[in-house]
């Protein structure tokens, strides 16, 4: 996938990470207009040559595994889920959050990556993502935010909140960009909202 097959809001949101003034972003896009499709383009806008892209859900990683290798090459990515073991050699790694504890996280590496990027980021407060922010440098050893992470972590997310009321602000510096429903709705990317009520009792 070229950036030329891309959206202009993607295209738009590929710009504001590569003039972002903050290393931990969200990038913003609602449900249905194709955040994923941006995810393997981020590794350019990043300056990055290895990532660790991260997601928490067995069909998740198949979606990322499948449009960071359209984009980056499939050879060039490898999948750390379950029973399925990144391979050393490969430049980009797809991981599941759940299994990467303990030796599973120290055998990926401090220094193999030069960015993280998470799909679903408003789980990133939760404790298996802050193990791994840790393990990054994104985070120091007390949850707190260094200056300056040791790589840059994106986010993406159509709902860049948490119900349980936990601030994705203790992770992530600010909203690089978003595009919400609405918005997708009045560019003709997704048809308008037809909302139907059932009376029950």
């Amino acid at each position: 996938a070229q950036v030329s097959d891309l959206r202009p809001y993607q295209i738009a949101a590929l710009d504001a990470v590569r003039t972002r003034k903050v290393d931990r972003g969200i990038v913003a896009i609602a449900t249905g207009a194709g955040k994923g499709h941006i995810a393997g383009h981020l590794a350019e806008a990043l300056g990055a040559s290895r990532v660790l892209f991260l997601a928490h859900r067995k069909e998740l990683i198949g979606q990322l595994e499948r449009h960071v290798g359209r984009v980056l090459g499939a050879e060039h990515v490898t999948v750390e889920q379950a029973e399925r073991k990144a391979f050393a050699w490969a430049r980009h790694v797809v991981a599941s959050v759940p299994p990467l504890r303990g030796k599973r996280l120290i055998d990926i590496g401090t220094d193999r990556f030069d960015a993280v990027v998470c799909d679903e980021s408003h789980h990133g407060t939760a404790e298996g993502y802050l193990r791994i922010w840790r393990h990054c440098g994104i985070l120091n050893e007390d949850n707190s935010k260094p200056a300056q992470p040791r790589i840059p972590l994106i986010g993406l997310t159509a709902t860049p909140g948490r119900g349980d009321g936990v601030g994705l602000s203790n992770v992530f510096d600010d909203i690089l960009f978003r595009y919400s429903i609405k918005d997708a709705i009045k560019g003709g990317w997704l048809v308008p909202l037809h909302p139907w009520t059932v009376q029950t009792d």
